[in-house]
């Protein structure tokens, strides 16, 4: 997921360790998962690209959309809507042609002029003062609704995501800015790996001494049986040691003789036995003579 959202927005994949952090840092500090955030700015990163947003800023509005109940399907394609209407507007006025900027502006607390600067050079700030006009505009005795509808952001899932996103711009500030000291810092992703190695390292520790408590346990109950092999074992070295010379060796010659016997034994048992099946064949084959021989005339 990260390497598609990367591939589309142009950052190196070699960031991607920061991008991490970013997504980390949102994640733990937001009302919203990191997958939640993947998804979103995976469905935000082509018109966030070409409205001039960066990697950590797509993160940010991602985080702060999905931390305000709005889900990726719905939220990617009203805040690509508005990218493009933004983005349209700022053209139209640049060319003279009919637009709505200034309305744009003033929900925003500036000028047409200094509205369209702001979205050439840090269109995400441009972003966040129009998210925060609107919910302001309330306040001032205004329908936020009726205004969305006369600059032509009317649709339902565009209007619903504007306005609960004008109700929390706190929480857009914010993401912008900690998604961007996140990924300068580089440090949150290790800091979640770190927890994570942590917690595995301590239960393979815990599995360790089960693992111990059961040997000693297991242990504790062969030992009788171990003691008595020992002592059995003690003796029989007693006995051996207390043996002459020549005793010992007659009882070494006696056990090599009595293993080099036996696969002989095997071998006549077998030998025997199948004599014994050949006597015991003949001796069927004599009976049936016999009683051949007595039916004759």
């Amino acid at each position: 997921s990260l390497a598609k959202f990367m591939n589309i927005t142009g950052e190196s994949q070699q960031d991607v360790d920061r991008i991490g952090s970013s997504i980390v840092a949102l994640g733990n500090n937001f009302a919203t998962t990191e997958s939640d955030i993947v998804e979103m700015s995976t469905r935000l990163a082509s018109a966030g690209t070409i409205a001039g947003l960066s990697s950590t800023d797509i993160l940010a509005l991602s985080a702060a959309m999905s931390s305000v109940g709005i889900n990726a399907e719905a939220g990617g394609t009203a805040m690509s809507q508005t990218l493009a209407a933004l983005e349209k507007n700022v053209a139209k006025f640049k060319s003279g042609a009919e637009n709505n900027l200034e309305e744009i502006a003033r929900i925003s607390g500036v000028s047409a002029e200094e509205f369209a600067k702001k979205w050439e050079q840090k269109p995400i700030v441009a972003i966040q003062s129009f998210i925060k006009g609107l919910g302001e505009l309330d306040e001032n005795g205004e329908s936020a609704t009726m205004v969305l509808d006369e600059l032509g952001m009317s649709g339902i899932r565009q209007s619903n995501l504007l306005k609960a996103l004008s109700l929390a711009s706190g929480e857009l500030s914010d993401a912008v800015v900690m998604s961007n000291t996140a990924y300068q810092d580089n440090s949150a992703l290790v800091s979640e790996a770190e927890k994570r190695y942590a917690t595995f390292e301590a239960r393979l520790s815990q599995l360790k001494e089960k693992i111990g408590n059961v040997a000693i346990e297991i242990g504790e109950r062969l030992m009788p049986y171990v003691e008595k092999l020992m002592a059995y074992a003690d003796e029989l070295i007693a006995k051996w040691d207390e043996m002459d010379p020549a005793t010992q060796d007659m009882i070494v010659k006696a056990a090599m003789i009595a293993a080099a016997i036996g696969p002989i034994l095997a071998i006549g048992g077998r030998l025997i036995s199948g004599i014994g099946m050949m006597t015991s064949g003949i001796g069927n084959i004599m009976s049936m003579v016999g009683t051949l021989a007595a039916s004759l005339p």
